[in-house]
């Protein structure tokens, strides 16, 4: 993750961690975890989200197709 340390920094700055407990608190998660919070949850799928969404769109995938693209997972895994 050392690549990404400004995103995540600018991530922090835009959602901060008062707002990550308001939500958890508003849905109903109770943190349990000793070691992985959720702060660490979060940064970790808003980089995945943010990697793939780079991927697709320097491979020439952008718009996406979820519903074949959720069909081709189904049966890949089926």
């Amino acid at each position: 993750m050392n690549k990404h340390i400004t995103l995540l920094n600018l991530l922090k700055k835009i959602v901060s961690d008062e707002n990550i407990r308001l939500i958890a608190e508003t849905v109903g998660y109770q943190d349990s975890s000793r070691t992985f919070k959720l702060r660490a949850l979060i940064d970790f799928f808003l980089l995945a989200a943010f990697i793939s969404f780079i991927h697709r769109f320097l491979f020439g995938q952008f718009p996406l197709d979820w519903e074949s693209e959720m069909a081709a997972a189904l049966f890949e895994y089926a």
